[in-house]
């Protein structure tokens, strides 16, 4: 089970909305043992897990051992994000699986079509609003789909994941160590300010309303490749934190929260953005160094 300092880490976040996903370590899959021995006794104190795992059977193998996490959740917790193309997904045949879709333009038709058959999605990496923007349109697109079918929408899940370990590294190393003392959380708190209202304003039309009573789950954001810093940075309502396997066994603190970061902060992350393009950042450009595309596994060092 989760180690007491742990507990109270997610049991923090949780009172302002976030929630904390486990990330598999580069070379070290989670053990479905691991697994196990963490939802023992707290199935609701993480929401899900992003794996490297590519085969169905090792997939499936995860799905089962957090199961009884999302099925005595109500589907909230126990989820499991891996790399998958749809007709694997419908293989697995588990309900707490989500695939893991590339948003670029293939990617973008394959995600409303996972969702339009009633699976479950994580759109990894986003690292620009532009490309969330994107997102948020296939994503509606495949719910659609899904009501149109008489599916049930509570399956439709729709996660989008932002690498912010990645995107602040790269941004420091641009900067060249000019501003080394915050950018590296500077960046992506610009940008989970801009995309955090971007859902919210998607969820305020009268289209949502439909398919949110249809059973459809709020879109949820993920930032991934968290440091402790970040841990404290990005906070707002449906937003989630992967943090590594072993720290959640170990040693998972969160320090200084001071409540949401992000609501009606738009205005000021579109300045930040801006700031940094004047100093010839763009995000779209960033170089986010090798295994991003797979989804950031673990923490950036340097926390």
């Amino acid at each position: 089970m989760l180690c007491p300092s742990a507990a109270t880490a997610v049991a923090q976040l949780a009172a302002e909305g976030v929630a904390v996903w486990l990330a598999d370590s580069p070379g070290a899959p989670a053990a479905v043992a691991t697994l196990r021995r963490l939802v023992t006794g707290a199935p609701d104190s993480f929401q899900g897990l992003v794996s490297a795992a590519v085969s169905v059977a090792e997939v499936r193998s995860l799905c089962d051992a957090l199961l009884p996490a999302h099925l005595s959740c109500d589907g909230r917790a126990g989820l499991v994000s891996a790399a998958l193309d749809p007709d694997a997904a419908l293989a697995v045949g588990r309900p707490n699986l989500l695939v893991r879709i590339v948003p670029d333009t293939e990617g973008l038709a394959a995600i409303a079509e996972a969702l339009g058959r009633g699976l479950r999605v994580d759109a990894a990496p986003v690292t620009t609003p532009e490309a969330y923007g994107r997102v948020l349109e296939a994503c509606f697109a495949g719910l659609e789909q899904a009501l149109a079918r008489g599916l049930p929408l509570p399956s439709g899940t729709a996660v989008t994941s932002v690498p912010v370990g990645a995107i602040d590294a790269a941004v420091n190393a641009r900067l060249d160590g000019r501003h080394a003392g915050g950018s590296r959380v500077q960046a992506s708190l610009a940008l989970a300010r801009v995309l955090f209202r971007m859902r919210e304003e998607r969820l305020d039309d009268g289209w949502w309303r439909v398919l949110r009573a249809g059973g459809a789950q709020p879109p949820k954001l993920l930032w991934t490749m968290s440091t402790p810093r970040h841990l404290t940075a990005l906070v707002g309502w449906n937003t989630a934190h992967t943090v590594p396997a072993e720290l959640a066994e170990r040693r998972l603190t969160v320090a200084g929260l001071r409540g949401d970061t992000l609501l009606n902060e738009h205005v000021r992350g579109h300045s930040e953005l801006a700031a940094l393009r004047r100093q010839g950042i763009r995000l779209d450009q960033l170089h986010l160094g090798p295994g991003f595309r797979d989804q950031t596994l673990t923490a950036v060092p340097g926390s």
